[in-house]
């Protein structure tokens, strides 16, 4: 009873933030609950499991199967999304034209259902999976996509950061939980501490670039309320991720702040952050894996062993199927499998702990170099909207570092992860004009409506 009187108490503080977040800004659509509410269950628990605040089977049964009541839900969120996207689509039409990387990952993603162990769960995670591009998708067509984006995160952090200070603080039961080694952990509303260190790492940048527009933005009546209460947030987000022990989203946040950061001082060359980008993506890999500064691991408290995760690479990779094609999406931890990998590890998992290897286990040497293809082509997709909008850049190229490098440690590269689905917010291409020599940017009408004046017009396109 006093949990929910606090989850209760915490979602009327959550609205209050949101309320003042939202006053006198620019309106925008009630499709716009679809990616909040999906991207809310993404960053924190499966609704069945906050029906029964217990801890998610791993065994290759339930996992196969998964839940009814989940099932149910996102499926009607499903529905919806493609519902608003129908309504929209002939923007959807231009956006699917400028991302030919996506469609081919996704096309390839959909043929590996044929051989599939279980074509039918591969299908059904496939829907998913186009489910994880039609969130952004619904935010990149609202009339104002910047303030869409904005209020989604905005939205989840006033929500999600203040109830997992309360789970983890007055009700242990709900907050904390163990690793299979005993190891107590926090868990706040996620279900174990990686999943909540990747909740405070996105949010965390996202308030970041938020405060640092509106410390920088001419000021408003109410641009200290404003700021005052993205301050609030940010810290819960720092003083979870500096509690729950999660060196993969610590250094990952700390590393995308300098980016955000960089960006909001104006630093607006493509080389200079290419630079900077291809530099922290290799110095990550070369203390991860080549050895090198094996001294910082030390420091942060960690292994060579990677906290056991070397050890799981070399138990999974002998039970790949196929090197070029792999097991069938999401079909890899399934069944027999799943169960002979538990025996052989000694500890439940269901996961790769690394990105790569996941995508290679499920669809090979293929699908990772498809993937590498989206990574290209998203990273140019970034650099093009770098000199339009300080935010707006600054967030793409650190949800973008960070996809790139949470994966050496964690399988980020899936349906409903959160990263991956911030990810393509980030690297979806969108039509948009170029800057004026005034610097001042000239953008075409909002998208949703230039169907409807122009009928007869393409939407202006990149030139």
């Amino acid at each position: 009873m006093n949990a929910l009187v606090a989850t209760f108490l915490t979602a009327l503080i959550s609205a209050f933030f949101v309320q003042r977040f939202d006053r006198q800004r620019v309106k925008t659509s009630r499709a716009l609950w679809i990616p909040m509410i999906w991207l809310t269950i993404a960053c924190s628990r499966p609704i069945s499991n906050w029906m029964s605040f217990g801890a998610p089977a791993n065994s290759g049964d339930q996992y196969l199967d998964g839940s009814p009541i989940d099932r149910n839900i996102l499926s009607l969120l499903v529905v919806l999304a493609f519902y608003t996207l129908f309504q929209r689509r002939n923007q959807l039409r231009t956006i699917i034209s400028l991302n030919p990387a996506l469609v081919l990952f996704l096309g390839y993603c959909f043929l590996s259902i044929l051989w599939a162990d279980y074509p039918f769960v591969a299908f059904k995670r496939w829907i998913r999976a186009v489910a994880d591009v039609a969130m952004p998708c619904i935010i990149l067509t609202e009339r104002h996509p910047d303030e869409a984006m904005k209020k989604v995160f905005t939205g989840m952090a006033a929500l999600l950061l203040p109830l997992s200070i309360i789970f983890t603080r007055l009700f242990p039961s709900l907050g904390r939980a163990y690793t299979y080694s005993g190891v107590p952990m926090w868990t706040g509303v996620a279900t174990d501490k990686n999943a909540l260190g990747a909740l405070c790492m996105i949010v965390g940048i996202t308030l970041l670039g938020r405060g640092l527009s509106i410390w920088a933005a001419p000021r408003r009546s109410d641009a200290w309320q404003r700021l005052a209460l993205i301050a609030s947030l940010f810290l819960i987000a720092v003083y979870l991720l500096l509690m729950i022990d999660s060196k993969t989203a610590l250094a990952s946040f700390t590393m995308a702040a300098m980016l955000v950061i960089m960006r909001a001082l104006d630093f607006r060359q493509p080389w200079l952050f290419t630079t900077t980008i291809t530099c922290m993506i290799a110095t990550c890999y070369s203390v991860l894996f080549l050895g090198f500064g094996s001294s910082a691991i030390a420091e942060m408290g960690r292994d060579s062993s990677l906290t056991g995760r070397t050890q799981v690479w070399e138990t999974v990779l002998p039970f790949a199927v196929n090197r070029w094609i792999g097991a069938g999406f999401e079909n890899f931890w399934i069944g027999d499998r799943l169960e002979a990998i538990v025996r052989a590890i000694g500890a439940g998992i269901n996961q790769a702990h690394n990105g790569y290897i996941e995508i290679y286990l499920n669809i090979g040497w293929i699908g990772l170099a498809l993937l590498g293809l989206l990574v290209l082509r998203g990273y140019g997709n970034i650099m093009a909207d770098l000199p339009y909008n300080v935010e707006r850049s600054g967030l793409k190229m650190a949800f973008f570092f960070i996809c790139i490098v949470y994966n050496f440690t964690e399988a980020a590269f899936k349906i409903m992860a959160p990263v991956w689905i911030v990810f393509l917010w980030a690297t979806i291409r969108v039509p948009r004009t170029k800057a004026v020599a005034t610097e001042t940017v000239v953008e075409p009408p909002p998208i949703s409506d230039w169907h409807r004046l122009n009928p007869q017009r393409p939407w202006p396109a990149t030139r």
